[in-house]
């Protein structure tokens, strides 16, 4: 829709698909205060709602004792672009159009809601607009013995707010739609966000928090891309401003935090972190078990810890491409000694053991062993070794541990265990957001930039969370399978 007003005429625009054009003729007056915009707009609007009796088309003539006039919700959509359409400029010669707009336009609303029963023989009140619905039999309900009056309200009325509420969110009036949503009008995921990221740009911190608190109010089947694609890069921005201190939030940044916490694990919902899985491969070459680390018939030995490890080519030139690069260039000796840096004897000895053994299934790795028998895993290339190692912290994380832990998988580049992490993250970010080590990853300066030999250092841990998070939502919301977890 759109609106002007010019010197003799208002022409007000609708939605080509509810309702036809409408020109209504008016005063060129001043705008003085609200009432006196309301009883305009009633005075001017009320007519066009006479029904004809022969076509039941509207009829442009004034309202006599004996003529029903219904108000349909388009009565209401025409009401609030003639208070609050963006391109309407009010002439006064007193003051600039836009501050009277700026003054005048809540409390218009305000006003148009709070009239109570109708004094005046010609201008009705919003809700008495509202009640009157689409339906010419539909009549208000009698006022109760309190003297209060009840209104009937119906699928009409709700429309034509939801209508109203839309509009306000569009054109950046927050404060107008917390007002049709102190009605009782619930949010839609849009007019929500729309309001969302109106209050981060005028930097509306109280605002910023109720509307945060709100988002509960939001039915999960509204859970759309839009969600997606502009919901969770708006709240990890909001959640990323308050990273720098000082700055923004000031001290509300702990509350916003927290709500956004909120909102982020009941995105990700109830439903469990999908499991890693062991990787199922058979290794081309086996020796028995009782060659390991045997003296006897061993063509290489390997230095570890100053301390010898014997073991045979013919196992490992087919183990994986770091073994065999290992052992490939080395003078044609009867015995091959290679030294062994940054990995342990006792660790060493692990990897060794499942190379013989042929699999994970005999190793007994104790819980202090794991985090570098992982690392020795990725070294030496060992994709199966590694992923048990993986699933191993997968099933024993906990609070306490989950951020070194992350902080591990992130620089080895273990992407499915980092994955695994994340959305332990987002599940259990109400409880984690209180714990300082959570904090610090969250809001420290980001390293810079990973070498190419060291790809797996953190980069900038809240555009990794959007990430999983809009992947979950995808998984659970969005597939043809809703609410199953691959």
């Amino acid at each position: 829709m759109t609106s002007s007003i010019s010197c003799c005429e208002v022409v007000i625009i609708p939605n080509p698909e509810s309702y036809d054009s409408i020109n209504v003729s008016a005063e060129r007056l001043p705008l003085l205060h609200a009432g006196d915009l309301v009883s305009r707009a009633m005075h001017h609007l009320q007519p066009l709602h006479i029904k004809n009796p022969s076509n039941g088309t509207p009829v442009h003539q004034k309202t006599t004792t004996t003529t029903t006039v219904h108000w349909e919700p388009e009565a209401l959509y025409t009401l609030c672009y003639f208070m609050h359409c963006p391109q309407m400029e009010w002439e006064n010669p007193n003051v600039e159009p836009s501050k009277v707009t700026l003054q005048t336009e809540r409390n218009v609303f305000r006003k148009l809601l709070a009239q109570s029963e109708k004094e005046k023989g010609d201008v009705l009140s919003l809700e008495e607009i509202l009640a009157e619905g689409s339906d010419p039999g539909e009549k208000r309900l009698a006022p109760q013995a309190n003297g209060g009056g009840t209104l009937r309200t119906g699928k009409a009325r709700l429309r034509a707010l939801r209508e109203a509420m839309y509009h306000s969110a569009e054109h950046g009036h927050v404060d107008i739609t917390i007002d049709i949503r102190s009605l009782g009008v619930p949010w839609t995921l849009h007019t929500w966000l729309e309001s969302l990221r109106t209050c981060f740009i005028q930097h509306r911190r109280p605002l910023i928090q109720g509307l945060l608190k709100d988002f509960c109010c939001i039915q999960e089947d509204e859970y759309t891309e839009e969600l997606i694609t502009h919901g969770l890069p708006l709240m990890f921005q909001i959640l990323r401003a308050s990273k720098v201190a000082g700055a923004f939030f000031h001290v509300h940044n702990e509350v916003i935090s927290q709500q956004l916490s909120v909102i982020f694990t009941q995105c990700y919902g109830p439903f469990p972190i999908p499991k890693l899985t062991e990787i199922k491969k058979k290794q081309t070459s086996r020796l028995d078990p009782h060659f390991l680390n045997n003296k006897d018939m061993s063509d290489v030995t390997f230095l570890v810890e100053g301390k010898p490890f014997y073991a045979h080519k013919v196992l490992l030139f087919t183990a994986s491409p770091r073994f065999k690069s290992l052992l490939q260039n080395r003078p044609a000796a009867e015995n091959t000694c290679i030294e062994i840096s940054h990995v342990k004897y006792n660790i060493f000895h692990l990897v060794m053991q499942y190379l013989y053994c042929g699999g994970t299934e005999s190793l007994h790795i104790r819980n202090t062993e794991v985090m570098e028998l992982l690392s020795a895993a990725k070294f030496f290339q060992l994709e199966a070794l590694q992923r048990h190692c993986e699933i191993i912290c997968s099933k024993n994380i906990t609070t306490e541990t989950c951020v070194d832990l992350y902080k591990h998988a992130k620089f080895l580049g273990a992407s499915e265990l980092t994955a695994f992490i994340e959305g332990y993250f987002l599940k259990n970010m109400v409880l984690l957001i209180e714990l300082e080590g959570f904090k610090q990853l969250l809001y420290e300066p980001s390293p810079p930039e990973s070498p190419v030999s060291s790809p797996g250092i953190c980069s900038d841990i809240l555009h990794d969370l959007e990430k999983t998070l809009a992947i979950r939502i995808r998984s659970i919301h969005l597939s043809t399978s809703k609410g199953s977890v691959v």
